[in-house]
């Protein structure tokens, strides 16, 4: 019999990437712009439960509450504008900040929003606005420091990680990382 071409291998990072909180999808959302998910679990805090996606295809962060049931409603005001493709994003581990970045090419920027609420009540969301995080660019993956204080990021272009200051009044990230740390191929990132 003739031989066959050997079947190339999946490509590696793109099975890693398939984490199931990672490509969550709320409802209503198109299966094909949503790039990422993340939920924000308040209860155990006396805080709502949220759940934001991204939607590449219109550059915004749709923003859910999520009731005792399980059920997901639609934000006042919801999706937000991020000023660009959002595929990570992390929230404040009190859940009253929501950071989205702004693309994967390109220097480094996260929208900050700033979130209030209370269970059953209702959830007010406003827009801290822009940072742009200096030297990183292609901007892969974040998450927030246990305390709150630093936003966490890896740069898949520039092959780093790092931790920006978080002001703790306004919520925005400093332009300025703490200090950075070569990780060549930089992708996922966690703070525990």
């Amino acid at each position: 019999q003739p031989l066959r071409p050997a079947r190339a291998p999946a490509r590696p990072c793109a099975r890693a990437r398939r984490r199931p909180v990672q490509h969550a999808r709320a409802a209503g959302q198109d299966g094909r712009s949503a790039r990422g998910a993340r939920a924000f679990a308040g209860a155990a805090l006396g805080r709502c439960t949220l759940l934001a996606p991204t939607n590449t295809l219109s550059s915004s962060v749709a923003i859910y509450a999520i009731d005792a049931t399980g059920a997901a409603t639609q934000v006042a005001g919801s999706p937000f504008p991020t000023g660009g493709v959002g595929t990570a994003l992390a929230w404040s581990r009190d859940g009253q900040a929501l950071y989205v970045s702004r693309g994967l090419i390109g220097p480094a920027s996260v929208e900050t929003f700033r979130v209030a609420c209370t269970p059953g009540g209702p959830v007010t969301i406003t827009d801290a606005g822009p940072t742009t995080l200096s030297q990183f660019t292609g901007l892969r993956d974040l998450d927030v420091t246990v305390n709150d204080g630093h936003l966490c990021v890896t740069g898949s272009t520039s092959n780093n990680a790092g931790c920006f200051p978080i002001d703790p009044v306004t919520r925005l990230p400093g332009p300025n990382p703490v200090n950075t740390v070569a990780v060549p191929s930089s992708r996922g990132l966690r703070v525990s």
